[in-house]
């Protein structure tokens, strides 16, 4: 990591066009926070042009608040709850083994080539109605999928993802630009041949129990996991994460 970790660079396209580029490392900056800059930078813009009313001042506490307010929770034994939960939650997880397939050379050399592909909107309103009448959000129901696959490569039935949750429970920091980002634990039992809506259940209910615990630190979350195992600090025993 190199310093400045938030940079701006202003280049001039042609008489009336320019590029504002900004990069920020996730140090300073998480998806949230980007989203608040580049609104409040085109308010100022629109502002400072005269196609806008006056930017009217942020409401947000700053960072250090986040920090100090962390730091006197973690103290003052605010996580301890949250702590056994995971503790209890995720006794026994293990790393999922996944069966790489054989690849040609020019993928091999690149183990980490990205691979895209686009959900047709026909299926994106499918998904959407299914879990209104499932109470799903489309995250949870993709999240399933993603497990049920995971499951079927890897001959697992016990299945745990890392998923990014925003952390920004309390009001103060809606519009404070910092790196909240956490990371929590969606735990899956996929034993027994459960039926699909059965599967939605229980990752149902495995993330509604995730994000009531959201505010521990997720470094705290492997320390419990480490702890339990008796493993060393070297090892992640959650080695697959999920985000959409």
């Amino acid at each position: 990591t190199r310093w400045p970790l938030f940079r701006v660079r202003l280049i001039r396209m042609r008489d009336e066009e320019h590029l504002l580029i900004l990069t920020a490392h996730h140090f300073v900056c998480d998806a949230v926070s980007a989203e608040i800059i580049v609104k409040e930078l085109a308010r100022f813009y629109d502002s400072n042009t005269g196609t806008h009313q006056p930017v009217p001042e942020r409401h947000g506490a700053p960072y250090r608040e986040f920090a100090r307010w962390q730091r006197t929770m973690a103290d003052g034994g605010h996580f301890d709850e949250g702590i056994t939960y995971w503790k209890k939650n995720l006794r026994g997880v293990t790393q999922i083994r996944l069966r790489y397939d054989t690849i040609d050379e020019d993928t091999r050399s690149d183990p980490n080539q990205p691979v895209s592909f686009t959900i047709p909107p026909d299926l994106t309103h499918l998904i959407r109605e299914y879990g209104k009448l499932e109470g799903l959000t489309p995250f949870m129901t993709l999240l399933a999928s993603f497990q049920i696959l995971l499951a079927r490569h890897s001959q697992c039935l016990d299945i745990s993802v890392a998923v990014p949750v925003a952390n920004r429970t309390q009001h103060l920091w809606t519009g404070t630009v910092g790196p909240f980002v956490n990371m929590v634990v969606i735990r899956s039992d996929l034993r027994g041949n459960p039926s699909l809506k059965e599967i939605h259940r229980r990752l149902r209910d495995s993330a509604l129990l995730a994000y009531r615990y959201q505010e521990v630190p997720y470094f705290k979350i492997l320390e419990a996991i480490r702890c339990e195992q008796a493993q060393d600090g070297k090892t992640n025993p959650i080695n697959v994460s999920f985000q959409l």
